[in-house]
């Protein structure tokens, strides 16, 4: 129930931050300024996966393993710098971020997530 509770004052956080979020904006950076909430958004979404597997990583770097590590980005760069620039023109400014969040959860993510959990199966 106390998990519960403190996940839905988190959300309930979240929320309203993005309610007034245009209003911080417009005081912070002036009335010139044009918000994104989508961009926003998908930031915040990869906020999330890098703090996730982050931790992954650390087991990879103990490990030594940083050969793949550059694989799996060299991988994600080529694919995330054409689409970006693609549906960039195509969608608009938010498709940068977009692209960027849902090629990390299905490229970098479940490859250091899998990878690290190997390697901690094989350590024991």
């Amino acid at each position: 129930f106390l998990l519960a509770l403190q996940e839905g004052f988190v959300f309930s956080l979240i929320f309203k931050v993005f309610i007034i979020i245009k209003f911080i904006f417009r005081i912070w950076m002036g009335p010139d300024f044009v918000f994104s909430l989508p961009s926003m958004i998908w930031m915040c979404v990869m906020q999330v996966f890098v703090a996730f597997i982050g931790p992954y990583f650390m087991v990879m770097n103990a490990c030594g393993k940083v050969k793949i590590q550059i694989l799996m980005f060299g991988i994600y760069t080529l694919f995330a710098f054409g689409l970006k620039f693609y549906l960039s023109s195509k969608l608009g400014i938010w498709a940068i971020p977009m692209v960027g969040a849902v090629l990390y959860g299905c490229i970098v993510f479940p490859w250091t997530y899998r990878y690290s959990k190997k390697l901690l199966n094989n350590a024991n």
